[in-house]
């Protein structure tokens, strides 16, 4: 005797196979931007401890992803906290030419951005960044 499964209801949803689009990064620079902070957030200063190291995200200053194409190398990059990444991609936050780190919604600096003498950062990415946040 042959069991029949039940008929789904209408309101499941059929499963899809989804292939995921991001660029490649190019490691080197990250793990090198990394090490000059010693993980430390460039906007805040600080550093999330885990059980086996220390933890910090790499952050474009301009998309490497569609729309923005930004390139993939270090005077793109800052080193920041789980916190900020998520602020400057959502234009929160914007960082000035002198390195103030404003609330965008409000304008006040809340922070200034740290910098290794290393670390050159480009100002054409900065202004591209405040341009999308309406302060360019």
């Amino acid at each position: 005797m042959t069991e029949l499964l039940p008929a789904l209801p209408n309101s499941w949803a059929m499963p899809v196979v989804c292939i995921p689009s991001q660029p490649v990064r190019d490691s080197p620079p990250v793990e090198r931007m990394k090490g000059m902070y010693g993980h430390a957030c460039q906007v805040c200063g600080a550093r999330v401890e885990t059980q086996y190291s220390d933890y910090s995200e790499a952050a474009h200053i301009r998309g490497i992803g569609v729309p923005h194409y930004g390139p993939d190398r270090l005077f793109t990059l800052l080193c920041l906290c789980p916190d900020h990444p998520a602020e400057c991609d959502r234009l929160a936050i914007c960082i000035d030419e002198d390195r103030a780190v404003r609330r965008n919604s409000t304008g006040n600096v809340e922070y200034q951005l740290k910098r290794h003498v290393d670390h050159v950062i480009e100002q054409e990415y900065l202004a591209c960044h405040r341009g999308l946040c309406g302060r360019g």
